[in-house]
């Protein structure tokens, strides 16, 4: 699990993309059966520049402000993916609960 995370400040807009690579396993043996998920959610915040100071010329955002965008897009993650799996090997796994703050420090580059 991790995240990335882009802004356009003039369109006062938020890209959160998460990251999650999962395989499944039964009895102790690897299955074809998960994947590597890559799901963006956009945040349109009318008052954006609230939300962030500028240091050395680049953005940068409250932890509050990114914790609380990190947990709304986690949160829909587990239920997209719970609906996705449905009628799958994977039915039954449900993504756990991560707190804001262990979510903030999983971040990934783009590559």
């Amino acid at each position: 699990m991790a995240h990335n995370m882009m802004h356009n400040l003039q369109r006062e807009v938020v890209k959160i993309r998460l990251f999650l690579d999962m395989s499944g396993e039964i009895e102790g043996k690897t299955i074809n059966q998960g994947g590597n998920y890559e799901i963006d959610f956009l945040f349109r915040i009318d008052d954006l520049k609230d939300h962030y100071n500028i240091v050395d010329n680049k953005p940068v955002f409250s932890g509050v402000f990114v914790s609380t965008l990190l947990a709304i897009s986690f949160s829909t993650m587990r239920g997209m993916l719970f609906m996705l799996w449905n009628d799958t090997v994977l039915q039954q796994v449900i993504l756990p609960v991560i707190s804001p703050p262990e979510l903030l420090k999983s971040t990934r580059m783009i590559t």
